[in-house]
């Protein structure tokens, strides 16, 4: 069964990464938002779009960019503190949007763990997920974009 906002005139970035069996049966009650942290390649932001669409039958809101702050990064790691990234996106939810996702494209962690790849407080609906460590770039192999895909989807 084809998703319920599937455009015909197009073909999905996603369709040949996300399972047809994944895809929503049925349209959901909104529109989810998208938060790009820092700079997000756009197509990187337009696969995720895709995947909210085939995944959970809805559009996306994809919201200006908010530039990285330096008050969220814990210099001596090297990396962003998801935690505090969470606190940004709880103050951005739009009006009837569903729930949100920040998307970063630099290291994160959280508080007792080395790394994050994502963290979400789901009872708030709102999660961020990073792209650095889904990149094949960040072990130093060739980039793959495929793979990158896979790893984001999932």
């Amino acid at each position: 069964m084809p998703a319920v906002c599937q455009h015909p005139e197009r073909a999905s970035r996603a369709s040949h990464t996300v399972p047809v069996e994944m895809h929503a049966p049925r349209e959901a009650p909104g529109p989810i938002a998208i938060q790009a942290f820092g700079p997000v390649p756009r197509e990187d932001v337009d696969f995720l779009t895709d995947v909210i669409r085939d995944v959970f039958g809805t559009l996306a809101d994809v919201l200006p960019a908010l530039p990285l702050s330096t008050e969220h990064l814990d210099a001596d790691r090297g990396q962003y503190d998801a935690d505090r990234l969470l606190d940004l996106l709880f103050h951005r939810m739009p009006d009837g949007a569903m729930r949100v996702v920040g998307v970063i494209d630099a290291d994160m962690y959280a508080q007792g763990r080395t790394f994050v790849f994502g963290y979400a407080h789901l009872r708030d609906g709102m999660a961020v997920y990073s792209l650095a460590r889904l990149r094949e770039e960040w072990y130093g192999r060739e980039v793959d974009v495929d793979l990158l895909r896979a790893r984001c989807y999932r």
